[in-house]
């Protein structure tokens, strides 16, 4: 018989490829996707628009998942990890006047340096909560970029980014 490969990594592979239809133009419209990787593999899935809104609609990874942990969106992706594999519903909007996403990263190390790929063009972070030991400090025990987010020094905690929203094509 010829080797096949599970059905769950035929999902990931055509998730992480953004394999996926436009939405609908013209207005509000909502689509269904499936987002997730194997095992702790980190799953992007592009919406293919202008993503107003996400949620979780079913759970089917090996891991619950919990938002803002495992999984978390800007208005341009779907990212998962650590498990997380659901059926999300797509939101998607009017692009004339879009706000800001955000999403909560969890970052850093008890040991040493760390840097954060938070998954799009950053334009602000905060420390929402410190999970360290010991203290961070903006500037220098963490900081961030347009495409980064660094601690030291044993600073951890799970900080909020905000994205700088994608330009939209003219009409």
């Amino acid at each position: 018989p010829k080797p096949t490969l599970p059905i769950s990594w035929l999902v990931a592979v055509m998730a992480l490829a953004g394999c996926a239809s436009a939405p609908p133009g013209g207005g509000p419209s909502t689509r269904m996707m499936l987002c997730g990787a194997p095992g702790d593999a980190q799953a992007e899935c592009k919406t293919r628009g202008y993503a107003t809104s996400v949620r979780l609609v079913r759970d089917l990874g090996a891991n619950a998942c919990r938002q803002g942990s495992n999984w978390g969106s800007t208005d341009s992706f779907i990212w998962t990890n650590k498990g997380c594999r659901g059926n999300f519903e797509v939101t998607y909007g009017n692009t004339s006047n879009p706000s800001p996403a955000t999403r909560i990263i969890a970052c850093g190390s008890a040991s040493g340096n760390v840097s954060c790929n938070p998954f799009g063009t950053v334009a602000s972070v905060r420390l929402r909560r410190e999970l360290s030991r010991n203290r961070c400090r903006q500037g220098s025990t963490w900081g961030f970029s347009t495409e980064e987010i660094w601690t030291k020094e044993g600073c951890r905690g799970n900080f909020e980014v905000t994205y700088r929203p994608v330009a939209q094509p003219r009409s």
